[in-house]
């Protein structure tokens, strides 16, 4: 599913979505271990897409598409660092400037 956002999202005009999609997918890709962290990590990635989807939030979403990636970020690394004790790498969820 996550590997379908993210090829589609841009498709149908809501890249953010497959910002979140990418992203969410490397969380979910085989090989990946699963834990009560990562399942908050999961759910992180459906709050912040069900954002873009209620609210029709287009193109990279503005100032609101940043809040929401770096929303996402925050409970990426606050996830993560629960789960391994640090930060992961920086570079999950961000959009892609607009040009």
């Amino acid at each position: 599913m996550a590997h379908e956002l993210r090829g589609q999202g841009g498709t149908f005009g809501y890249p953010l979505i497959s910002v979140f999609g990418k992203s969410l997918y490397g969380f979910t890709s085989p090989g990946a271990v699963y834990s009560d962290s990562h399942l908050e990590i999961v759910k992180a990635h459906i709050d912040s897409m069900r954002v873009v989807i209620n609210d029709r939030i287009e193109g990279d979403g503005g100032r609101l598409g940043l809040e929401l990636s770096k929303g996402l970020q925050v409970a990426i690394a606050k996830h993560t660092k629960v789960e391994s004790g640090k930060a992961p790498a920086k570079g999950s969820a961000k959009p892609t400037p607009k040009r």
